[in-house]
């Protein structure tokens, strides 16, 4: 059976490794694709062409739409091929998802190993033996099903190893492989989607693997990958016991030390509060360079309202401690929390600027699918957007402000993919990998200009939010006409400082990039030519469903590995680059002279140096012919003796973003000019980074035009908690709020407010009701007309078969107005209506008291 699984790639998916190691112990074939980002999905689909079953990793979900858009696209071209979703946003919004989107055909709930494993056995007779497989929800006749939930695995070292096809990745020039020494989480944070998976499955939610084990698999990566940094995914990889932490950690040291795994590096996360001092010595001794801690929020307030049970103290001291031992210690600060006031962000302020020499970053707390801070918001009719994005309403006015000005302001800088907060914290842990390293005095000392390059960042970051801060407590709102002046200034400010930043990172990220580990090459060179022979198919194979590949060498197993695609074929030659050697060739005759053309320019960076390491190629737009040309170490370029037409130039440098220049027009004998600026881009600067949220912004759905029947949910959008807001909100007409109330009597008792989270079921426009064919109007109560008394009376109304009203039943109302409006009513005939063959005999009637005496 043929599985292609796809999902982000960025530090290796040991999600997407596991699940393949399965499938692989169990006879299946998988193949892994990467799925880092939309311009992937092309590429992805063409491999899913010929799998049986193709699963995707949905553990993010502000990519929820770029995953179903990429099973759409293969479900049109294969559907036959069953398309499996997992990890954290599709379990926890399992029912959402298949119950809106067709593309989706099972979901595996919590952790996939065993599930998928049987669902690609069950294939040949899946109508048959689907329901029969725990832990899944799946689709049956348009109804959602869940089968029984799947208990946890305790054992954890009864999982194969993960599947490590593909070429290693590399930072800093040190061979690097990701690892799980555990599942789970022992904490119960209201924002956490970690908590609320682990959750879904009975059995125990924080278990270990034995040290035996992982030391096996560290040796195995050691010896075979000659891998020197382990990076450990695990939530926890520290519990809430020093002497148990201790203990563990001893034992890793000698079994490590006993399978000849010696000079490596670490990186782990923990809680602060775990962060014990002679713990962290101890794993500083086995080669800790950098630690995550779940700082979260630096006031009590912050850790009350994301319901994280520790203390800021805790924080403070873990900090401390890391930063006498030299341990790099990121952390990220949820700043914007339902709870936040302008007192606590002042505070979280002075805590990053106590800290800013540490790799940091600050945002908002998401509310995530089936966390408890959704399910909070969401009671508070504070919640808007649907199962794909919801955001939240903070309850402080100002705070609210800092927060939408932030947003805005720093969403480059802080959040968006290959922004500068990320780039600085992976160049902090490229940093700390190489003086662990590297032992010369001019890498420390390229490590020391790091450190400043990071804690100058930090405090112009820290310093922009001071000034919002400032701003947004000194002005009334955004349509401050002071306010906004303030900020198109702050913004241009933003943008340059960043653009400074970025220049200055992509230098040092070059000159720690230039490190290689020198004593681990000779062994590389003793392995056997059948190990080499394998790490090029295994890159052929990775190259061949678009996972880029990254230096080192793999292993590959021989069954089903392509070849790499022919490359292409060579383009004429029509000129010479300035550094190329030319051919030997006669000189070029003075009548050709004033024919041919030359084309040159500089390459500079943001901020005007040079760039001599950038790839030039020039194309000729009339005949395609292609010149590929190199700056020199001026960054200057020329493409000479080139005949004359329309010309393109395309720059790619490494660590910028490429450019290229459209429509250039030559004339015979003229030298043109074609400067170029890049600017700093790409998403591949190394470094592990614990990304901090990119606020999730929820699409504004058109439920006017939304096929009915559908269901709502209270509070996804503006719908003023109430029935009239709702009916505006999918009818554009609040008076067909009647309609809704009488497709829901089993959730409403009565009309008016309705609380947020209840599920509505919307019907279609046109309502099915008889018509009425004689209609008594209520006579206006003198006293209610006197005293401006309103209102309106809703009424259930029963039909005798020949449409005589038979019963009236006041659902609710004004006293004053029940007595006139159910005995005209009681008058009232209607023309029988069938519907399906069966008589309406039963449906809401309203009966308005308005003004000046109209009754409707």
């Amino acid at each position: 059976m043929r599985v292609l699984l796809a999902g982000p790639d960025y530090e290796e998916n040991l999600s997407l490794r596991y699940l393949s190691g399965s499938l692989l112990a169990a006879g299946h074939d998988a193949v892994l694709a990467a799925f880092n980002s939309p311009d992937d999905i092309a590429a992805v689909a063409r491999e899913a062409r010929g799998a049986d079953l193709v699963g995707l990793s949905m553990c993010f979900q502000s990519r929820a739409k770029e995953f179903l858009g990429l099973a759409r696209l293969i479900k049109s071209r294969e559907p036959k091929t069953l398309i499996v979703a997992g990890g954290h946003y599709a379990s926890c919004a399992a029912q959402p998802l298949i119950a809106n989107h067709a593309e989706i055909d099972v979901i595996v709930i919590h952790e996939g190993e065993s599930t998928l494993v049987e669902i690609g056995d069950a294939l040949p007779h899946l109508e048959e033996r689907l329901p029969q497989i725990p832990g899944i929800a799946y689709r049956n006749a348009g109804r959602v099903c869940f089968t029984a939930p799947r208990a946890t695995l305790d054992d954890l070292d009864a999982l194969p190893f993960p599947d490590r096809r593909g070429p290693i990745h590399s930072i800093a020039g040190v061979p690097t492989s990701y690892l799980m020494g555990s599942r789970g989480c022992y904490g119960s944070c209201a924002y956490c989607c970690i908590t609320t998976l682990h959750q879904l499955a009975p059995g125990k939610r924080f278990r270990q693997r034995s040290v035996d084990r992982i030391a096996d698999e560290m040796a195995a990566l050691y010896q075979e990958r000659g891998t020197r940094q382990f990076i450990f995914h695990d939530d926890n990889f520290l519990v809430p016991s020093a002497a148990f932490n201790l203990k563990r950690i001893s034992e890793f040291g000698k079994a490590l030390k006993k399978r000849g795994v010696e000079d490596i590096a670490l990186v782990i996360k923990c809680r602060p509060a775990d962060a014990n001092p002679r713990v962290l010595r101890q794993l500083k001794d086995l080669g800790l360079v950098r630690v995550f801690l779940g700082v979260e929020s630096s006031t009590a307030t912050g850790l009350s309202s994301l319901e994280r049970i520790q203390s800021v103290e805790d924080s403070e001291r873990a900090l401390e401690t890391c930063s006498d031992l030299d341990i790099s210690a990121q952390f990220t600060l949820m700043i914007f929390h339902p709870d936040a006031t302008l007192g606590t962000l002042r505070s979280d302020v002075q805590f990053m600027r106590r800290f800013s020499g540490n790799p940091l970053n600050f945002c908002r707390a998401e509310i995530y699918a089936g966390t408890p801070l959704e399910k909070r918001m969401i009671l508070l009719g504070r919640a808007r957007g649907n199962y794909l994005a919801r955001e939240y309403s903070l309850s402080d006015a100002v705070a609210a402000r800092v927060c939408d000005v932030s947003l805005d302001l720093f969403y480059s800088r802080c959040w968006d993919t290959g922004s500068l907060m990320q780039k600085t914290i992976g160049l902090d842990h490229t940093a700390a990998v190489r003086k662990r390293f590297d032992r010369r005095p001019e890498g420390a000392a390229l490590c020391r200009s790091v450190s400043r390059w990071v804690r100058s960042v930090n405090l112009d970051t820290i310093s922009l939010l001071d000034e919002v801060l400032d701003l947004s407590s000194l002005h009334a709102g955004f349509t401050d006409a002071g306010l906004q002046r303030a900020l198109i200034e702050l913004r241009e400010r933003e943008s340059a400082t960043r653009a400074e930043f970025l220049s200055e990172g992509s230098k040092l990220r070059a000159e720690l990039a230039a490190f290689r580990l020198q004593d681990r090459a000779s062994q590389f060179s003793r392995l056997p030519a059948s190990r080499f022979r394998l790490a090029r198919q295994a890159a052929a194979a990775l190259l061949a469903i678009g996972i880029p590949a990254t230096s080192g060498c793999g292993r590959s197993p021989d069954k089903d590995v392509k070849a790499p695609p022919p490359g292409p074929k060579e383009n004429p030659y029509y000129g010479l680059s300035e550094m190329a050697a030319p051919p030997i060739q006669a000189p070029i005759p003075v009548p050709l002279q004033r024919v041919l053309c030359s084309l040159a320019g500089t390459v500079t960076d943001p901020m005007g140096a040079v760039v001599n390491t950038a790839k030039i190629t020039v194309t000729n737009l009339n005949t395609g012919a292609t010149l590929k040309v190199t700056p020199n170490e001026s960054g200057q370029y020329l493409a000479s003796n080139i005949p004359a037409g329309r010309y393109s130039v395309r720059v790619e440098a490494k660590y910028f973003k490429t450019v290229v220049i459209e429509k250039i027009e030559l004339k015979p004998g003229e030298v043109g000019k074609a400067d170029v600026r890049l600017e700093v881009g790409g998403n591949s600067w190394p470094g592990c980074c614990e990304y901090a949220a990119a606020p999730m912004q929820p699409q504004p759905e058109n439920y006017i035009a939304k096929k009915k029947p559908f269901t709502y949910t209270v509070g996804e959008a503006e719908d003023k908690g109430t029935l009239k807001g709702v009916a505006d909100l999918v009818y554009g007409d609040s008076r067909m709020w009647v309609q809704i109330f009488e497709a829901n009597r089993d959730e409403l008792e009565t009309p008016g407010n309705v609380p947020s989270g209840i599920a509505l079921t919307i019907p279609p426009r046109k309502r099915a009701v008889p018509k009425r064919i004689s209609k008594v109007v209520p006579a206006y109560p003198p006293a209610a007309l006197k005293d401006h008394i309103q209102g309106d009376v809703v009424m259930d109304v029963t039909l005798k078969e020949d449409g005589a009203v038979d019963q009236v039943s006041v659902i609710s109302g004004n006293p004053i107005f029940l007595e006139p409006a159910t005995a005209a009513v009681k008058q009232w005939r209607y023309r029988p209506l069938l519907v399906k063959g069966q008589p309406v005999l039963k449906f809401v009637v309203v009966i308005s008291f308005g003004k000046r005496g109209k009754v409707r």
